[in-house]
């Protein structure tokens, strides 16, 4: 996993809790890549909260930071 990975960087999600749960619950799976779970959400950054707390805004999301409403077709 981590060659693929590489060591260093940030791995930008939407929802943030949804993702670091799915990891926690590979690794308890998987705990030969629990370590490399861990790094990974150590390391994640949520595109949503951009969002969500109006750092960027666009009226036509209606207030919503939901991926459905801010991915503008």
């Amino acid at each position: 996993m981590q060659t693929t990975t590489g060591k260093k960087g940030t791995f930008i999600v939407w929802n943030q809790s949804f993702e670091k749960t799915r990891n926690k619950e590979l690794a308890a799976t998987y705990p030969e890549f629990g370590t490399e779970l861990e790094r990974i959400n150590a390391n994640t950054f949520d595109l949503m909260e951009i969002f969500k707390n109006l750092h960027y805004f666009d009226r036509r999301f209606n207030g919503s930071a939901s991926i459905k409403t801010s991915y503008l077709s």
